[in-house]
């Protein structure tokens, strides 16, 4: 039976907040804390991780550096999370390396719990949050020494507020207004332009959808907007500063980056930029599918005034967000990621409105075969995860083995709940089943850390060279700067990169990338020997160089 909107506005109690909140924050640390130092640093965790570093030991934080260079890739944001944890930890390892994306992904399922919780109600808030803990497509990246969970965190957060300045309850706008300035500021702080998306989608598509476009004249709005820029602007300003007075070498391949994506004439990347909105409705399933089911008739007549602004607002801003992300041609999901956020509290409404009968029998039986499919392939991801680190996890085949037990038990305590329509012990042990992947998801993770890390390699250099040892380096040192961080070596880099280090008269050890190699081997090949390829994906080598002029 359909409720009117003030008997919406009745039915909106839930779990006491206290508990909800407790239940989302721990189901949240659980999934992202879990052996999260087991493995090694990993593809670029290293270029975040290792620069971080740097700021604690040498005491300079407002120009980020790798090895004794300036490394302006990305602007600063994750580099300070990690000094400032290192700091306050007064420990460097990849477990507090990678804490700011753990604590960073709980404090984004809070916030959804609560921007949830504000705009459908208690149940909406709980499922809002827990929902986010479910997105496994972000498993990775809350688990990681990157960026991509902080900036997920900041532009979505961004994006939330925009959101509820325009369609929310109209209260305490300015208090909301230095939320958004920052949330944007951390935005463009962590990632530059690659966070704005999805706010990009909040204004544009949240508007359309609702046909009100004059919120965005408001001070509150703008202002917001316009300090984040601000703080953002200050930083670039105080940076570009300190290298012209530093006469450091500026590395453009951040700019570089970014143009290179707005290029069209890359068919492969136009290809792929086109493939991004289906690759991600795929990816945010089954959250997806609350769209259809937040816009039926029966769901509109059972919300307030308030919440229909506020689903479509979500609907729209969703839907402009993977649209934009399109035109910007990003090329790969996971750049796309912060999009998916906004599907929880839409989630959450579905489920709110599920409870307080605002569906009519059809759609509650699609709702239970939804969740009934949920659990199957949470179960059939959990076990193939399983399968897959087997052979790899030799010291924690015990633990599968547990969780594998835990996990078929819990799925079909689950499936049983949802085929018998007991939706509250249904939803609950979906969620105990999101908690307990966790485990087989770690070793998954851990192995493949292992596999793509530079540390087998490093070991290998370290017996070579030795440790303390002092090795030239260039490109190797911008695609793999944990190999040297393993190794335990000295870094010299030099501002003209591998043709300084080749017009050198003292011999020493050189790195050479594949490129570099292919290039200085034909070059200087008799001043080139005790060469040692070394066991990584990219084929770095290192070789003795006995100097300029001296074969």
């Amino acid at each position: 039976m359909n409720q009117t909107a003030t008997g919406s506005l009745a039915a909106r109690r839930g779990m006491p907040p206290a508990l909800a909140a407790m239940a989302v924050l721990c189901v949240a640390l659980f999934t992202n804390l879990w052996a999260l130092g087991e493995g090694p640093l990993a593809r670029t965790e290293g270029h975040r991780a290792l620069t971080g570093h740097e700021m604690v030991t040498t005491g300079q934080w407002l120009v980020p550096h790798l090895y004794g260079k300036a490394y302006v890739r990305k602007p600063p944001g994750m580099y300070w999370a990690i000094a400032i944890v290192e700091s306050i930890a007064g420990r460097a390892d990849e477990l507090i390396w990678r804490l700011p994306s753990a604590i960073g992904a709980a404090a984004m399922a809070m916030i959804l719990w609560a921007f949830g919780r504000r705009w459908f109600g208690e149940t909406a808030g709980l499922v809002s949050g827990l929902s986010y803990c479910g997105l496994v497509a972000l498993w990775a990246q809350n688990r990681s020494a990157d960026i991509d969970a902080l900036n997920t965190l900041a532009s979505a957060t961004a994006a939330l507020v925009l959101i509820e300045l325009g369609f929310g309850s109209g209260e305490k706008r300015w208090a909301w207004s230095l939320v958004l300035a920052a949330a944007t500021g951390a935005t463009l702080l962590l990632k530059g332009p690659a966070g704005l998306p999805v706010m990009g989608g909040a204004i544009v598509g949240a508007s359309v959808m609702n046909r009100h476009w004059r919120w965005l004249a408001r001070p509150s709005t703008w202002g917001g907007l316009l300090v984040g820029l601000i703080v953002f602007g200050a930083w670039a300003w105080l940076a570009l500063t300190f290298v012209r007075e530093h006469a450091m070498t500026q590395d453009m391949t951040g700019v570089n980056e970014v143009a290179s994506r707005l290029s069209f004439t890359d068919g492969e990347r136009l290809r792929d930029a086109a493939l991004l909105g289906p690759e991600l409705l795929v990816l945010g399933l089954p959250l997806t599918l609350a769209i259809p089911f937040v816009m039926l008739r029966s769901a509109g007549e059972a919300m307030s005034e308030s919440e229909r602004r506020l689903s479509r607002a979500l609907v729209g801003a969703f839907i402009a967000a993977i649209v934009i992300s399109m035109l910007a041609l990003l090329n790969r999901p996971r750049y796309g990621y912060m999009v998916l956020t906004l599907l929880c509290p839409l989630a959450g409404c579905v489920v709110e409105l599920w409870r307080r009968g605002g569906y009519g029998e059809m759609a509650r039986t699609r709702l239970r075969q939804i969740s009934t499919v949920s659990t199957l392939a949470l179960v059939g991801l959990s076990l193939g995860l399983i399968a897959i680190s087997w052979r790899e996890a030799h010291e924690s085949r015990p633990l599968l083995i547990t969780s594998g037990v835990l996990i078929a038990l819990v799925g079909a305590v689950s499936l049983f709940a949802w085929i018998t329509q007991r939706r509250a012990i249904g939803g609950w042990t979906l969620v105990m089943l999101i908690a307990l992947a966790a485990l087989p998801f770690n070793a998954f993770k851990t192995a493949q850390e292992f596999d793509h890390s530079g540390r087998a390699a490093g070991l290998v250099m370290r017996d070579i060279v030795g440790a303390d040892a002092t090795i030239a380096a260039e490109l190797a040192v911008m695609n793999n700067p944990e190999l040297f961080h393993y190794a335990q070596v000295h870094v010299v880099r030099y501002p003209r990169g591998m043709s300084e280090i080749m017009d050198r008269p003292d011999p020493c050890w050189v790195v050479f990338d594949a490129r570099e190699w292919a290039k200085w081997s034909s070059q200087r090949r008799d001043a080139l020997t005790q060469i040692h390829p070394l066991p990584l994906e990219n084929k770095p080598v290192l070789a003795w160089f006995s100097g300029a002029g001296h074969p």
